[in-house]
């Protein structure tokens, strides 16, 4: 079932799909970036987040597109601490100054998956890694692992622990392998630097598959397979709710007096649902992987010794 009251569930609100990069791996498309953007009202908003608080959300993670583009952005925000005990943003950062006022009332984090020039040239757009550089003390960093970012996550990832600062990663989404799709000797090499530099106070892999791994590892019973649906899901900038950030399939619309109802028929769904690397595993009962991936960075195959 879905997470208690008590424990509260996180929401993944997209304010817009405008965003003025043109990043390769994003999941919103192009046309929807760019040419036809859509964009949540402001009355809307004030109305999505009574209705939030009323199915248990506890947590308000502002994304987009880019969010820092909403004409309404600080006065939802404003309106948005009466309703939830924490409040988030996720941004690409190519506005520096308000994530820096952003910074001191709520918890900031910023889109990076490269260090230095090449998150420049990835993302198609000069001077992000020089905005980082401004905020890099006041902001959290969100990383996507791809095939061949393994060194920059790890500078990335020193660079958040000597600022006191809090870095989370997730493996690169996708039902169809391609050229960003990581490894699991990748996955391997990462989990070993954070845990042989003492950096998981600071630097956590948000990835279903890699809770499992872990778990194993430390013999510990404390496990979370996948959080949509249960945890967390996603509201779009027109108002429907689907699963998850990468899960695009739309559940119904927030304001659907069944929508609760919804979401834990979706969930049970998702807990028969496998994709490709899981679909003859011995922990798929447990684990069950991530359902927007081809899970094929898994580590679950491998021995606490390969570890």
């Amino acid at each position: 079932m879905l997470a208690s009251q008590s424990q509260g569930l996180t929401a993944y609100y997209e304010v817009t799909t405008l965003c003025t990069l043109r990043c390769p791996h994003c999941h919103v498309s192009p046309k929807l970036r760019h040419a036809n953007p859509k964009t949540r009202s402001y009355d809307d908003m004030l109305k999505d987040f009574l209705r939030l608080q009323q199915l248990g959300v506890s947590k308000l993670v502002i994304s987009g597109g880019e969010p820092t583009l909403h004409p309404k952005l600080f006065e939802a925000l404003d309106n948005a601490t009466s309703y939830f005990k924490d409040i988030a943003l996720i941004s690409n950062g190519t506005n520096p100054e308000t994530l820096n006022e952003l910074s001191y009332f709520i918890e900031v984090w910023m889109s990076l998956d490269y260090s230095g020039s090449r998150q420049d040239a990835f993302r198609r757009h000069v001077g992000l890694w020089a905005n980082y550089l401004v905020v890099s003390e006041k902001v959290n960093v969100r990383s996507t692992l791809m095939k061949d970012n393994l060194e920059d996550l790890k500078a990335l990832a020193t660079r958040v622990r000597d600022n006191g600062r809090k870095m989370t990663i997730v493996p690169y989404k996708t039902l169809k392998d391609d050229e960003y799709t990581p490894t699991s000797d990748g996955l391997q090499g990462l989990i070993r630097f954070i845990f042989q530099n003492n950096m998981a106070e600071h630097v956590v892999i948000d990835d279903c598959m890699t809770r499992m791994v872990i778990a194993n590892h430390i013999g510990s019973e404390d496990y979370v397979g996948c959080t949509a649906c249960r945890n967390i899901f996603r509201v779009t900038s027109e108002g429907n709710v689907t699963p998850c950030p990468f899960l695009p399939e739309v559940i119904g619309n927030l304001h659907d007096p069944q929508i609760h109802e919804r979401l834990i028929k979706k969930h049970d769904e998702l807990l028969q649902t496998y994709s490709q690397r899981c679909l003859d595993c011995q922990y798929r009962g447990k684990c069950g992987g991530c359902k927007a991936t081809t899970n094929n960075h898994c580590l679950l195959k491998m021995t606490k010794t390969e570890l």
